[in-house]
């Protein structure tokens, strides 16, 4: 098939090169990046229409051959914006290294689409000549788009970090983040704080806890965030202690989520009560609770228009009840003895509810909860029965996907033209679960370590948590 779409691309007939192309594009959405498409996609710039160049630089980006990165590069600095913005994504999506001065001559560009992408671009490279220089400006006076600077900056400082850089060369770079955070300015230090949450550096974290105990309420749930990247009982304990207060507390499960143990699976449970939910209710917290509790239990193996690359995984085993009780652990199984995953794939309950039961009840069986025939029947049953294709998917197969993905939403208004900070978001992540979440002062809002797949918003008030 491929080869076939190739010729087509060579083709003398602009209308059937032009379908050929359409059909590449089409054809990488299914299948993996495959490098033998490179040469004849470089072959094909010079001869394709002006308006379907960008159509070829952004498919030389999904095939992933770093030899197209010279043909790519001159056209950073094309006249047209649309092309400049597709070479920058796409040298991005290579992971050149050897590009980044090039494209952080774009933070500057007159487009902020382009500087965007060259900022995420960017994160690819641990040019630590080029991570100083990006440091300095942006705790310089010059005139500058810092937000471009801190998305670049916390990208980079994570590859630095990975690639074993000197921690000396993060040092300054991690300082400018940490002072932009400090900002009076709320979207930069917003900003800042979720750049410091990506590059997860041992580093900023003394300065995080600080900030986790500023007055203001807003920056202190944005470093908590941030300290959900870091393992480091520090960071645990900062969680821990935010708990009590109410305008933190969802956050804190949240980051609990990530590393706690078994004693903070049942700590989130038990604070799935109305004071806790005074605000969201109990979607929030019982996707936070449930994710605690499947880091405890070896059952649970481990700027868009509100769509996304996913996140956060999450059974909500608190879904279907008024009052989530604490799990009790079976042979490495959450199980409760007021709640039977079977009963929860009857049609009486939301479909949200069906598919995480088929999740829990999957996971339950795996792990030797549930008598393995039982599990079986009623996973079948549903498989054939159930009328939504979701659930039925979910029940024929309930592995959860793999939590390597990020979610990365910006909030908008209807018709896409106005941002919503603080908007109340919820997201439907490709687990089933349901996540509830206020965006930051961007209007955006990042998961890390999502569940592989689809990213679906929903109404807030109207995502089915409960049953009927």
């Amino acid at each position: 098939m491929l080869v076939r779409l190739l010729e087509a691309l060579g083709d003398e007939d602009d209308a059937r090169a032009a379908a050929a192309l359409d059909a590449l594009s089409a054809y990488f959405d299914r299948a993996p990046a495959d490098g033998r498409a490179a040469d004849p996609l470089i072959a094909a710039l010079g001869r394709v229409p002006r308006e379907r160049r960008a159509d070829v630089v952004t498919l030389l980006g999904r095939v992933a051959a770093r030899r197209a990165a010279p043909t790519l590069a001159p056209l950073l600095a094309s006249a047209d914006a649309s092309l400049r913005l597709a070479a920058a994504r796409a040298l991005g999506a290579l992971g050149d290294p050897t590009g980044a001065a090039q494209l952080a001559r774009l933070l500057d560009d007159r487009d902020a689409r382009v500087r965007f992408e060259a900022a995420v671009a960017l994160a690819r490279s641990p040019d630590p000549a080029v991570l100083a220089a990006i440091a300095a400006r942006l705790s310089g006076t010059a005139p500058a788009d810092r937000h471009a600077l801190a998305v670049a900056l916390g990208g980079m400082l994570a590859t630095h970090r990975a690639a074993a850089g000197p921690e000396t060369e993060r040092a300054a770079p991690l300082a400018a983040l940490l002072r932009a955070a400090r900002s009076d300015d709320a979207g930069l230090s917003a900003r800042a704080l979720d750049a410091l949450a990506v590059a997860a550096d041992p580093g900023s974290l003394p300065g995080l806890l600080t900030l986790a105990r500023e007055p203001a309420a807003s920056r202190r749930t944005a470093a908590l965030r941030a300290l959900a990247a870091f393992a480091d009982p520090r960071a645990v304990d900062a969680l821990r202690a935010a708990i009590d207060d109410p305008a933190l507390a969802l956050t804190a499960l949240g980051g609990l989520g990530e590393h706690g143990g078994a004693s903070d699976a049942e700590l989130a449970l038990r604070r799935s009560d109305a004071r806790a939910l005074a605000e969201l209710r109990r979607g929030r917290v019982c996707a936070r609770a449930a994710r605690a509790t499947r880091r405890a239990s070896p059952a649970y193996p481990g700027p868009r228009s509100a769509s996304a690359r996913s996140s956060v995984r999450a059974i909500r085993t608190c879904a279907p009840t008024r009052r989530p009780r604490s799990p009790r652990s079976t042979r490495g199984a959450c199980t409760s003895p007021a709640v039977d995953p079977r009963a929860l794939l009857g049609p009486a309950h939301a479909e949200a509810v069906r598919v995480a039961a088929a999740r829990w009840l999957g996971a339950a069986g795996a792990a030797g909860a549930l008598p393995g025939a039982d599990v079986t029947d009623a996973l079948e049953g549903c498989t054939a029965r159930d009328p939504s294709p979701d659930v039925a998917r979910a029940c024929a197969a309930p592995a959860l996907p793999p939590r390597d993905d990020v979610a990365d939403v910006v909030a908008y208004g209807p018709g896409g033209r106005t941002s919503r900070p603080g908007a109340l978001l919820a997201l439907r992540l490709a687990d089933g679960s349901v996540l509830v979440a206020r965006a930051d002062a961007n209007a955006h809002l990042r998961l890390a370590r999502a569940p592989r797949g689809p990213l679906a918003l929903e109404d807030p008030h109207e995502a089915p948590l409960d049953a009927r």
